[in-house]
């Protein structure tokens, strides 16, 4: 079948250069790890690799621009039990990889709590265990806390080291997370060719060197991220409140091993403002950018920075740590 050029549109400047802005901080982290410790991924790579890797990225999130190709239907083209069995598929061979490929050891980040333990077997689950694992508490530390938990009992069920639950965790997180990938590219997407180029966006992120044994806690974060926004897509496109349930209870989950999940919740609140009350004032002005920046943007901004700085105090000295490792954990949610 013969394909289509069209031209790209204004839409498609736009969000292409929104992509390049949020490729910034991983090209930072990359020239300088230590500080921007939260998307350092590159550099724990030999040099022509990352830059094979940063390159690739860039040329898919920019190939709307030089790759417009109008869609066309491809549904006879995947029986529906491929659309199942070929991101299990994905998910087992990513998975695998992420096992086998490991980066080098890595000291920075959340990674300093934990090294101390990596040595440590688990002869038995402490009696508390599931009173922590399903306990939140809103203070610094509480996400880290939750991923340990997850951790120890991996580590409890293969009988091995804090250091090899680690892996394990990774590999599982990343498997899930090209998986998932893979099953919404083909649920969302019909034309072949853009189907390869947004599973390769996300399959190649640099965001996903954090499964390959990172000693860190965003493993499973990233992939609740991955998830929170499948499920927010989802009840864009079906309206239940089945979905809206699931995606509050995926927010309050996240919660659990990451603060980041409570800036979701306003996302939760325009959802709910436009299924169920799209006439009123408040919804009619978040329709638009500027009414989103002034009455959701700005407040989360300072509700943000007043509780990370004046109540949880959950901070280093250096302050390009602060910049650099904190800012950037909200880049994965925007790169999805």
């Amino acid at each position: 079948m013969k394909l289509i050029r069209i031209p790209p549109r204004k839409a498609t400047y736009q969000i292409t250069a929104l992509g390049m802005i949020f490729l910034l901080p991983f090209l930072a982290g990359w020239i300088f790890p230590e500080p921007w410790w939260g998307t350092h991924f590159l550099a724990f790579l030999s040099q022509p690799i990352s830059i094979i890797l940063f390159a690739l990225s860039v040329l898919l999130v920019s190939s709307p621009l030089w790759l417009s190709i109008a869609p066309f239907s491809t549904s006879s083209l995947l029986k529906k039990s491929s659309k199942w069995m070929l991101p299990l598929g994905v998910a087992v061979i990513g998975g695998f990889l992420c096992y086998s490929l490991q980066l080098a050891d890595d000291y920075y980040g959340n990674a300093r709590t934990f090294i101390p333990l990596l040595e440590e077997k688990v002869e038995a689950l402490p009696p508390d265990f599931w009173k922590n694992v399903f306990t939140i508490h809103l203070e610094p530390g509480n996400g880290r806390r939750g991923v340990l938990q997850l951790v120890i009992l991996l580590t409890y069920g293969i009988d091995g080291t804090i250091g090899e639950g680690f892996r394990v965790l990774g590999a599982l997180c990343g498997g899930a997370f090209v998986g998932t990938w893979t099953w919404m590219v083909l649920q969302d997407l019909k034309t072949p060719t853009w189907r390869w180029v947004v599973w390769g966006i996300g399959c190649t992120t640099s965001l996903t060197l954090c499964f390959l044994g990172h000693i860190e806690t965003y493993a499973p974060v990233f992939l609740l991220t991955l998830w929170w926004g499948m499920l927010l897509l989802r009840s864009t496109q079906r309206k239940t409140l089945l979905d809206l349930g699931m995606l509050v209870g995926m927010s309050v989950i996240g919660m659990r091993f990451h603060a980041l999940f409570t800036l979701f919740f306003p996302a939760v609140l325009l959802l709910v403002l436009g299924q169920y009350f799209p006439q009123t004032r408040y919804a009619q002005q978040l329709k638009t950018l500027k009414g989103t920046l002034i009455w959701l943007g700005l407040p989360l901004c300072l509700l943000g920075l007043a509780a990370y700085f004046l109540v949880f105090k959950d901070r280093v000295r250096n302050k390009l740590v602060i910049s650099g490792g904190s800012f950037c954990c909200v880049i994965p949610l925007w790169q999805i």
